[in-house]
């Protein structure tokens, strides 16, 4: 699996100036989605990017870890709760603002896999992601998320 260091672009998607300024984005949030859990367990989100043009295996890897602080961690999702899986167009077109989490959720371009129930009690997290990242009525892509797994989106 790629750790994220061969070849990676200078700036735009997936560089490094990205990755800071996702890791920037989701520090500065505000409570009600980190620091304080209000009793929600610490949320591992790992990210999944298939079809890399510049990785060797294809693939770029990172979770972020939604707890009493934030992190972002280039190169495993090996211990997330929940994992999105999705190809690099879409995760693309997601991080520029093209298409929403809630679209890609319905037309199965972006896949969940893990803990569904954990991703949808930590709020409206994806949207700290990515900018457009909230889906109809600002859900954020977690009914989206919920009905692609046919969990209930109502809880």
């Amino acid at each position: 699996m790629s750790d994220g260091s061969e070849s990676r672009p200078d700036s735009g998607f997936l560089s490094d100036e990205w990755v800071a300024a996702l890791a920037a984005r989701v520090r500065s949030a505000p409570s009600r989605h980190v620091g304080d859990t209000g009793g929600v367990e610490p949320l591992r989100l790992g990210i999944r990017i298939t079809g890399v043009p510049w990785a060797a295996d294809r693939r770029f890897v990172y979770t972020v870890v939604i707890a009493e602080s934030v992190d972002v961690v280039v190169g495993s999702d090996e211990e997330a709760d929940v994992v999105l899986v999705g190809p690099y167009e879409a995760a693309r077109d997601l991080a520029e603002g093209r298409r929403t989490a809630a679209d890609l959720l319905e037309a199965g371009s972006i896949k969940v896999g893990g803990d569904v129930a954990r991703l949808l009690s930590a709020g409206n997290v994806l949207s700290l992601l990515v900018p457009g990242a909230g889906g109809p009525a600002g859900d954020g892509g977690e009914r989206a998320a919920a009905e692609a797994t046919g969990a209930d989106p109502d809880g």
